[in-house]
């Protein structure tokens, strides 16, 4: 390490100027980090997230999750119900309307088990953004509950006090890719600024 994440100060041993205060921006920062040396580099790096990057979420642990999900959606089940075509045709049912309410209501069921069943085997996400995140969000990517406000500006920028629940598990979302294009990151910056 070149600088000392309590002083911020360059050390001896780096080969560096000893005692120059070093600071560190990172814009769309990859999972690179344990929660502890996360917080301990807060006051040396400031990470910058947008909306729902998927770079920011994505770890080796969380891709071994979408790999134990991938097996267990196609291996983890001998009943044919449960397989992932079968999967597959109810959600396309649920989605176009099809069917009674009844059977909607037992689909949307269906769905929150198994949803819960494959969160609670995703715990292998181990590394996370370094030092202070500030996560930029668009106001429709906030909660429904948050949204009602009108006086709340279309760009919010919050600071994340704990990265492990915010960066835990990615978030499926339309624009979990284009999220970390380096031209968005450019305008919501300018915007913001």
């Amino acid at each position: 390490m070149w600088a000392d994440p309590l002083t911020c100060a360059t050390i001896p041993s780096s080969g560096l100027p000893a005692d120059r205060r070093v600071s560190a921006y990172c814009f769309a920062p990859p999972c690179v980090t344990s929660p502890q040396l996360s917080k301990l580099c807060s006051s040396l790096v400031v990470s910058f997230v947008f909306g729902q990057d998927l770079v920011a979420r994505l770890s080796l642990g969380s891709v071994r999750d979408l790999v134990r999900c991938a097996w267990w959606l196609s291996y983890g089940t001998n009943d044919p119900s449960e397989s992932c075509a079968s999967i597959m045709t109810r959600i396309a049912s649920f989605q176009s309307g099809g069917g009674t309410r009844e059977e909607r209501e037992d689909i949307s069921q269906q769905f929150i088990a198994l949803r819960k069943t494959l969160e609670a085997n995703m715990h292998m996400a181990d590394l996370f953004p370094t030092g202070r995140v500030l996560l930029a969000l668009r106001k429709g990517d906030l909660p429904s509950d948050y949204q009602a406000e009108t006086h709340v500006e279309d760009l919010q920028v919050f600071e994340v006090n704990d990265v492990e629940v915010v960066f835990g598990q990615i978030t499926f979302a339309r624009d979990m890719l284009s999220c970390h294009l380096p031209h968005h990151y450019d305008h919501i910056l300018h915007e913001f600024l």
